[in-house]
């Protein structure tokens, strides 16, 4: 019996390592395009925007 179960706590422990790769590779995966999209959404946000008056923009070096 103790065997047998030492066998399940193994063969579950490479699944679950096995499974948690996957996730992070899907969870970097999604961080990514939600990035792209934050940005891509600021942007369009930036263009829409009229200047402020009395504010040239950001400083030049």
């Amino acid at each position: 019996m103790k065997d047998s179960l030492e066998r399940f706590v193994a063969s579950s422990s490479d699944a679950m390592l096995k499974n948690s790769d996957g996730l992070r590779e899907e969870v970097a995966d999604t961080l990514g395009k939600l990035h792209e999209r934050m940005f891509a959404e600021l942007e369009k946000l930036k263009a829409a925007t009229p200047p402020q008056a009395g504010w040239d923009g950001p400083e030049k070096p």
